[in-house]
C-alpha cells in the first residue's frame, strides 16, 4: 500500500527536502512586508518547497495559535497566521534549509 501525505510523493517515496536559496527566501520576506500582500499567492509559492509547506501547516496547527480545527490547506494556514507570523516563521528557519547562492565565475 502506498503512502501519500505531506511527507511522501505519489509513488510512496519520502519527498526530498529542497533547500530554499537565500535570494528566494529574501524575496518571500519582501512579499510579506508589502502592504498589499496576497497570502494565497504567497502560499502557492511555498509549494516549490515541501518542507516550508509542512512547516507552515505545523505552525498554523500548533497549540499556541489557538485554532480548534486542523488546518490542511496552506492558503488557509497563511491567511490564518498573517504576514507578521509568517515573517517570524521564515526568519527562524533551520540553517540547513537555506542554500547559499553560488556565484558564477
Amino acid at each position: 500500500m502506498q503512502r501519500i501525505d505531506g511527507r511522501h510523493d505519489s509513488t510512496g517515496r519520502p519527498q526530498r527536502a529542497v533547500p530554499i536559496t537565500r535570494n528566494d527566501l529574501n524575496a518571500l520576506l519582501q512579499k510579506l512586508e508589502a502592504r498589499d500582500v496576497n497570502l494565497i499567492e504567497f502560499s502557492a509559492q511555498l509549494k516549490h518547497y515541501p518542507q516550508l509547506t509542512r512547516k507552515l501547516l505545523q505552525f498554523a496547527n500548533s497549540a499556541g495559535n489557538g485554532k480548534a480545527q486542523e488546518i490542511t490547506d496552506p492558503a488557509v494556514a497563511a491567511s490564518w497566521l498573517g504576514s507578521r507570523r509568517l515573517q517570524v516563521m521564515l526568519t527562524n528557519l533551520p540553517p540547513e534549509w537555506i542554500a547559499e547562492e553560488v556565484q558564477a565565475a
